[in-house]
């Protein structure tokens, strides 16, 4: 971007500052500094209205706020834009010099792409205007709560919408940082220790899943399934700090349940664990049927051939495993050397007394994990419950247990609830370095994403819709860059 005479400006071509009648200097500073300076206006924008699009910009424009979206009709028409700043200011769109106040067509933008306005002054300084321009399918992000407690850290989901699949990093505004359409379901977008992202994506017409690897470019530098297995799951994904992968599987197998009084060939689905070096060999495997009693799964009505369901793993800071098992509304820890089950929260085979917990147990949950205090969070669904909780009714809460290994006692010490956030699948609960706690609502439920201080006040909230309908994530997280 050249720099030009800034119009208005009073000074003379030959450098002597002009005076007045009594030979005094007569500089007019527009910053309210010595006589005889000049400052530019701050580039910046005053107005950007972009027009030709299904929904216009997002956030509301603010001229402190330099990156913003808006979702192209179906098809993507003609899009115009129009910008304004102060007369002294130029104005480029994607390198074109632009009149401020003059709306200008940009017939080379395509939705899934973005274009740049910059803003300079005399002075060469200049700020950068991004607009994502997103494909008429997208999300329809809606931040419908901010304050200035909220983490500023960026939201990872994986959203989908009655056939239309994205995962996305959003800010805080709700505008994508990154976002791509996966051709096929994908679930569980996240970041990792080692600054690598992933998500899980399905093949095509089946229930098998592949978890993508990306680097911090968002470069595919690897794709892994359980190795001897057949049926790798998309629960779960672990990049350990050391590199290492914790993959899962729900592998189809056929078993003798006469004992149960059922049939000597049932088919069953096994939740299997492996960790596996970054070259894919296996380093450890774990068997929910080794440790499981098939008949105490609240999963029997649902579907009993998914006897143990398990939807997370988190690994603790002494190296062991803390699992979630839905099928069994019940909390593994697990020896990370021998695979023996250490304790068992929850469920029929529950070894814990729980304190001042109005419902004395655990619902179908989600996301276990545990905190730098030793307490166990997780996100308590509200089905399948042991023993039957008809009481709770339709009630999803994030629960917070101080467990004491000693006592083998779990005592409730925060738990929080949303009137109509009932979620039915799905769901994740993440404690975050500011203290607060990040919420993912998963299945049957408006809200995508809420975050709580430990008040329990909402200090950030996130809605979408697609033109497809109902847009749901199967986990929300925050992650820093």
């Amino acid at each position: 971007m050249t720099n030009q005479p800034a119009r208005g400006d009073t000074s003379n071509a030959g450098g002597a500052a002009p005076t007045s009648d009594d030979g005094s200097d007569s500089t007019v500073s527009t910053t309210g500094g010595a006589a005889g300076e000049f400052s530019d206006p701050t580039p910046e924008l005053d107005g950007l209205e972009v027009d030709g699009v299904e929904i216009g910009l997002k956030p509301a424009f603010d001229p402190e706020i330099t990156r913003y979206s808006v979702l192209a009709s179906d098809p993507g028409g003609d899009l115009r834009v129009e910008v304004s700043a102060h007369a002294s200011l130029q104005i480029e769109i994607d390198g074109a010099e632009v009149v401020s106040g003059v709306p200008v067509a940009l017939p080379n933008v395509a939705p899934g792409s973005e274009f740049t306005i910059e803003v300079a002054n005399q002075a060469g300084d200049a700020r950068t205007y991004q607009v994502s321009y997103l494909p008429a399918d997208f999300p329809n992000f809606s931040v419908t709560a901010r304050d200035s407690t909220a983490s500023p850290d960026p939201i990872y989901l994986s959203t989908r919408s009655h056939g239309s699949y994205y995962v996305v990093k959003l800010d805080n505004n709700g505008v994508p940082l990154f976002y791509r359409k996966t051709e096929q379901l994908s679930f569980d977008f996240k970041k990792h220790p080692t600054g690598e992202v992933s998500y899980a994506e399905f093949a095509p017409g089946t229930t098998r899943a592949t978890q993508v690897v990306l680097d911090e470019d968002y470069t595919e530098v690897d794709r892994v399934t359980t190795v001897g297995l057949v049926d790798t799951d998309e629960h779960e994904f672990v990049i350990r700090p050391n590199g290492n992968y914790i993959v899962l599987a729900y592998e189809a197998v056929v078993r003798d349940l006469t004992e149960f009084g059922l049939g000597p060939a049932e088919k069953l689905r096994d939740g299997i664990w492996q960790e596996l070096s970054p070259d894919h060999e296996v380093l450890f495997q774990w068997n929910s049927w080794d440790h499981m009693v098939f008949d105490e799964t609240v999963y029997l009505e649902r579907d009993a051939r998914d006897y143990s369901h398990m939807n997370s793993l988190f690994v603790d800071d002494d190296g062991n495993w803390i699992v979630s098992s839905r099928g069994m509304a019940q909390i593994l820890k697990i020896d990370r050397a021998t695979g023996d089950v250490i304790w068992k929260l929850g469920g029929v085979q529950n070894q814990f007394t729980f304190i001042n917990d109005p419902f004395g147990g655990l619902c179908g949950q989600h996301t276990a994990s545990i905190l730098e205090n030793g307490h166990l969070l997780l996100f308590d669904n509200g089905q399948y419950c042991y023993p039957e909780m008809p009481e709770r009714g339709e009630l999803t809460r994030i629960v917070e247990y101080a467990i004491d290994e000693d006592a083998m006692t779990a005592e409730l010490v925060w738990s929080y609830s949303k009137e109509g956030a009932y979620t039915q699948s799905q769901g994740s609960a993440q404690r975050l370095e500011n203290g607060n706690t990040f919420i993912g609502w998963g299945a049957g439920t408006r809200y995508l994403a809420t975050e709580v201080n430990p008040d329990g006040e909402i200090v950030f909230e996130l809605q979408a819709r697609a033109a497809t309908g109902n847009t749901q994530s199967y986990r929300a997280r925050r992650f820093a860059d």
